[in-house]
């Protein structure tokens, strides 16, 4: 765990599943810490997820 100029930097591993159709999923967990800071609750969860092509970085934000 790194901590960069107000941010927090984890190395962290992609889930891959297979499901009964043989389609493939991925999952990732992030670290509750992290979840409760962005006020991600079980009752209030929908986020939004960006990709960017050019950076190549995924940025979650809270809906």
């Amino acid at each position: 765990m790194n901590n960069i100029r107000g941010k927090e930097k984890r190395i962290l591993k992609m889930l891959f599943t297979k499901g009964g159709t043989g389609t493939k999923n991925t999952r990732l967990s992030i670290p509750i810490s992290w979840c409760y800071h962005m006020k991600i609750t079980e009752k209030d969860r929908n986020v939004i997820v960006i990709y960017d092509y050019d950076t190549k970085e995924i940025i979650i934000r809270k809906e």
